[in-house]
């Protein structure tokens, strides 16, 4: 399931010279990475553009809207997972949220 570009990016692709050369965990572990400030926030429909996707090519093609096992169980996990690849630690698949 792709997001038809509205991931992240760190450079447009014209540019000749990659700003990022390995692997973000690998300028973690290395040291390699400026100390700065950080803001993180969130926004009310933070993931409604992803979810819309996931409702109109996954959900419901694949009518997992009238499966409530699925619902209840990995709808979430799979959610969350569609956003593993683009962040350093993918999210796991467990069911932290079913305790």
């Amino acid at each position: 399931m792709g997001f038809r570009g509205a991931a992240p990016v760190t450079q447009s692709s014209n540019v000749t010279e990659r700003l990022v050369v390995k692997h973000p965990l690998d300028y973690l572990k290395d040291g390699n990475f400026s100390d700065v400030p950080l803001i993180i926030g969130t926004n009310k429909h933070e993931g409604s553009f992803v979810l819309t996707i996931m409702y109109t090519e996954f959900l419901k093609p694949n009518h997992k809207l009238e499966d409530s096992e699925y619902l209840k169980n990995d709808m979430m996990i799979d959610f969350l997972n569609c956003f593993g690849k683009f962040y350093v630690f993918p999210v796991p698949a467990t069911h932290w949220m079913h305790n």
